[in-house]
């Protein structure tokens, strides 16, 4: 079922594809417990569908119980932990959580620079993403009313 949910994101049928994951989160948290890495793509999973779907408290909710389930279960240094948290990191951004997403948009760029080095696609994405995050001391000139 979670390549069901995988293959309806790609579809952009988000609505259906966080059915899918929930009850796909369910059972592997059940049958595999929570620090398992199908649990933790599920999470990831899940949180992402939820941020494309504007529904970022939700979201920020399953990527920290990833992020968590991740370093328990694999430590650090893995590729698929920083993607999670840049995931996560955009669904702070997006909710105006300036200061925390600067904090996951830079452990983002860290991790991907140290594993992947300097030139890799995935370290400038994160790079440039951090870069983007607005100056915590100007962001109320930023919004408009």
């Amino acid at each position: 079922m979670f390549l069901l949910g995988v293959v309806l994101i790609e579809q952009s049928r988000y609505a259906e594809a966080a059915d899918i994951l929930h009850q796909t989160l369910q059972g592997t948290r059940n049958v595999l417990g929570d620090e398992h890495g199908a649990t933790v793509d599920c999470l990831t999973h899940l949180g992402t569908v939820l941020s494309a779907q504007s529904k970022y408290d939700e979201a920020e909710e399953f990527l920290f119980d990833a992020l968590e389930s991740f370093e328990k279960a694999f430590g650090e240094g893995d590729p698929v932990e920083y993607h999670t948290t840049s995931a996560l990191a955009f669904g702070l951004n997006a909710q105006k959580k300036y200061a925390e997403a600067e904090k996951m948009h830079l452990r983002a760029f860290l991790g991907f620079r140290r594993i992947l080095g300097n030139q890799h696609p995935a370290t400038l994405a994160a790079q440039q993403k951090l870069l983007e995050v607005p100056d915590l001391l100007g962001e109320e000139y930023f919004e408009i009313n």
